[in-house]
């Protein structure tokens, strides 16, 4: 299995800085609705400070090559209903958001700023959450910057709600090193926000989520902001009285399983496409654990390096017109072929002394 036993240290968002939250503040009255009708519960990702412990000692049972937290006699991995229930993004019927190479020139346009010197970190593809606060999260940015925008303040107010959501995102779910907010947001924020196309984030976040995974368990010593996120999901998995490691609180209706074509789901992240395979964790759904129908799923992972695939992503996304999906059940249970199956194989995660007795006190406090 490609897990580096000598984890690196890890980098990873602390909390959400004191202004993202001012500028909540500042617009909640006026635009909350709007925001949390698009952004579900995300923004309560501010609230949370993170577990740095919980989040190494659970990298330590993460397999990337099956893309699945191993431990003793069972697997478990965050799947798209789960993360739709504790996030509240919208997702039924709805297809995944698609990613978008944005040039700078395109992300001045789209709101309606000028070329300034202050804001030339545009061009290398990026923006810090000083320079959009500044023109968007107070009250009288419009008059203080009014020389730099093109569009009247009606339209400025509007675009108010965007710009939160794009730093919202790009602080606390997608983040880059050094408090860097990737310009390639804003577009996925327009079309989840207005597009005609009724789209989801829920793909591109758990896409996103997996990814840092096996890249942290890989080496990679920055796991970006996918920790509050996997911290959320742990806690409901492990800690909750009424959760239990079967079965998902708060899940029910149908499960996707898998594509038409294959055992597995390419998800489209922002950054790269990460296949995802819920065949392995059917007792997650409430449903009966066989051995598992498995294909080699890193061979379909891709990451984008700048180059977005468009036809690639785009055929993925028609794909999830024919998804097969199943009614979850209430009673999981594993046969005996999957104890023997998954006791015999030979990539098992070899945690530290910590993270078993952390997994012991987690089964323990069930």
């Amino acid at each position: 299995m490609e897990i580096n036993q000598n984890i690196p240290k890890i980098s990873m968002v602390k909390g959400a800085p004191h202004k993202m939250k001012q500028w909540w503040k500042n617009i909640r009255r006026e635009h909350g609705d709007e925001v949390r009708t698009h952004l579900g519960e995300l923004t309560t990702l501010m609230n949370i400070r993170t577990d740095k412990v919980l989040t190494r000692l659970l990298i330590e049972f993460w397999d990337p090559t099956k893309v699945v937290f191993k431990f003793a006699d069972f697997e478990l991995v965050p799947t798209l209903e789960e993360v739709t229930s504790f996030t509240e993004l919208p997702f039924n019927v709805r297809k995944p958001v698609l990613p978008v190479t944005m040039a700078g020139y395109r992300f001045f346009d789209a709101l309606g700023l000028t070329n300034s010197r202050s804001l030339r970190s545009i061009e290398d593809g990026w923006v810090s959450l000083d320079q959009m606060f500044d023109r968007f999260g107070h009250r009288e940015s419009y008059e203080w910057y009014s020389g730099e925008f093109q569009f009247d303040q009606v339209i400025w107010k509007s675009l108010r709600p965007n710009t939160f959501a794009m730093e919202l995102l790009g602080l606390l779910v997608f983040p880059q090193r050094r408090g860097r907010i990737n310009i390639n947001l804003l577009p996925v924020v327009l079309k989840t926000f207005h597009g005609n196309l009724q789209a989801t984030l829920v793909p591109m976040v758990l896409a996103e989520m997996l990814r840092a995974l096996s890249a942290y368990a890989r080496g990679y010593d920055n796991f970006k902001g996918y920790n509050l996120l996997l911290q959320i999901w742990a806690t409901e998995h492990f800690f909750q009285w009424e959760a239990t490691i079967d079965h998902f609180v708060g899940v029910s209706g149908r499960a996707i399983l898998r594509t038409s074509q294959r055992y597995f789901i390419e998800l489209i992240g922002l950054e790269g496409i990460q296949p995802y395979s819920p065949l392995q964790v059917l007792r997650q759904f409430g449903m009966i654990q066989d051995v598992p129908l498995w294909t080699r799923t890193t061979l379909y992972e891709d990451d984008y390096n700048g180059q977005i695939p468009i036809p690639r992503i785009r055929k993925l996304q028609e794909e999830w017109n024919d998804l097969v999906t199943m009614h979850m059940g209430q009673n999981s249970w594993c046969t005996p072929e999957y104890y023997v199956w998954i006791n015999e194989e030979e990539e098992l995660a070899r945690p530290s002394r910590e993270g078993i007795a952390w997994l012991e006190d987690a089964v323990v406090s069930l």
